[in-house]
């Protein structure tokens, strides 16, 4: 079972991070769960968001190698909430071959972040 409290305030230590969210959700059968996780820049960082993203990836390989699947998506910590678009935060950080990428998230799973530090 993972901690979603102590992998939010994980990831909330990254320089650049202001809020983060961490639930875990049935995946399919009962035995299996996965991360959906909701990582808020600072509008500072979002125009360069390489180094705040690594690091937020990193810190969910604090959940150790039990991690389950997560789903991560990044927004700026504005008024209006602005969806960033995740392919470019992973070419940012030089993470393009790191787990699933989309324009809306990006999908890793233990052992893709625990290189990450």
């Amino acid at each position: 079972m993972t901690d979603p409290a102590a992998l939010e305030a994980a990831i909330v230590a990254v320089d650049g991070v202001v809020a983060a969210s961490v639930s875990e959700i049935a995946d399919g059968a009962p035995w299996r769960t996965a991360l959906v996780v909701h990582v808020d820049l600072d509008p500072e960082v979002a125009e360069a968001p390489g180094d705040a993203a690594r690091g937020a990836l990193a810190a969910l390989a604090t959940a150790g190698a039990g991690m389950p699947r997560a789903t991560v998506a990044f927004t700026t910590h504005r008024p209006h909430e602005v969806r960033l678009d995740a392919r470019r935060i992973a070419a940012d950080a030089g993470l393009g071959g790191l787990g699933i990428v989309t324009r809306r998230s990006i999908v890793v799973d233990a052992p893709a972040v625990q290189g990450l530090r």
